[in-house]
């Protein structure tokens, strides 16, 4: 028997509509589409090279851009690859073309190798470190080993490093590819 009070009342849920609720999609499904978000990232992301030129070098450099464009970073380039570009009409030195497109790159890559002149990288660090913006899409890695006496990044370079709590990502020539693609691929994500 039912109560007096209640056989009256109409049920909550005949005046609600009915709710269709998407089961979660499941996890390989769910990695599928972050995969493929992230291969379209890299595809559009514009990352440039920057080292000493040097030859026994300018060769890691060169390796390290054809294995990120491998690995689906397709406009990875050294600087060299790039075009140069006029300044007031004339064509712009190598330490122009240099500032230009640490501007207009989406992540600078800058190498730090040990036994040859870094000068130029230094400079570019240097560059980048006056400017937040740039500090922000790029970075830096450092040849290393543990026994290592000497750093590749000279010591007022290193200091300017610390104080913008910035430290350089150490590799050796083992385990660079490695070590840059991962390094790449954090940042990105």
């Amino acid at each position: 028997m039912g109560s007096p009070v209640f056989d009256n009342v109409k049920h909550p849920r005949s005046a609600v509509k009915k709710l269709t609720i998407q089961p979660p999609q499941d996890y390989y499904t769910r990695s599928q589409i972050v995969n493929r978000k992230l291969q379209e990232k890299k595809k559009r992301l514009f990352v440039v090279i920057y080292g000493s030129y040097a030859p026994n070098v300018k060769l890691h450099l060169s390796d390290i851009r054809d294995f990120l464009q491998g690995k689906g970073y397709e406009k990875t380039f050294l600087v060299e690859d790039l075009p140069n570009i006029s300044i007031n009409g004339f064509e712009a030195d190598m330490e122009q073309k240099s500032i230009y497109y640490l501007e207009a790159s989406d992540v600078n890559l800058l190498f730090f190798f040990r036994h040859t002149d870094n000068q130029s990288v230094a400079r570019e660090a240097h560059y980048v470190l006056d400017d937040l913006r740039l500090i922000g899409k790029s970075i830096f890695f450092e040849e290393k080993e543990p026994e290592d006496e000497y750093s590749a990044i000279l010591t007022l370079l290193r200091d300017r490093l610390k104080r913008k709590q910035i430290t350089a990502i150490p590799f050796s020539k083992e385990n660079m590819l490695n070590i840059v693609l991962k390094s790449l691929n954090d940042f990105i994500w």
